[in-house]
């Protein structure tokens, strides 16, 4: 069961900076209904929320108001890779809104994604092949309104007759 806890009650161990993301608090808040507080550290003011899937298992999410780059940071506990496949899941991200994974996660991001990769490229084929089959059809049309018009022209000696 998904839930959001308050900041307060932050879980030890959740401190490792293990993705960038490039959407802000507000778009996370509009597509996966996350509520983020204000609070600060010794940076900065931030924007800050922390999810909890139960059984031990949650994440944390945090903007400083004035970092240098746009976006969300995700915080995991150390050893957590199968934490990314969480977060994908319950902010329903795409690939490309991943700017930044911490080196001992790029794989569990790769793992991530590989469902969804097979699901787009069976998808691709698919169109690929429809659309093969769709110019296939228009090309035989194409030839054989072309061999009737040649027919007519054999048969008046070259010449083209009307109709």
């Amino acid at each position: 069961m998904t839930r959001q806890i308050p900041l307060d009650e932050w879980p030890l161990g959740l401190e490792m900076e293990a993705l960038q993301l490039t959407l802000a608090p507000a778009e996370l808040a509009r597509r996966a209904g996350v509520t983020f507080a204000r609070d600060h550290d010794s940076l900065d003011d931030f924007d800050a929320a922390v999810i909890d899937l139960g059984e031990g298992r949650s994440f944390g999410l945090q903007h400083h108001l004035n970092a240098p780059h746009p976006g969300t940071v995700v915080l995991l506990e150390a050893g957590n890779d199968e934490g990314v496949r969480d977060v994908v899941r319950v902010l329903k991200l795409k690939r490309q809104e991943i700017t930044w994974a911490a080196p001992q996660l790029v794989r569990a991001v790769e793992r991530a994604f590989a469902g969804r990769k097979a699901k787009g490229l069976a998808d691709a084929l698919i169109a690929t092949a429809a659309t093969t089959a769709a110019v296939a059809a228009t090309v035989k049309l194409g030839m054989t309104a072309g061999m009737r018009g040649s027919k007519k022209a054999s048969r008046s000696g070259g010449r083209k007759t009307s109709g």
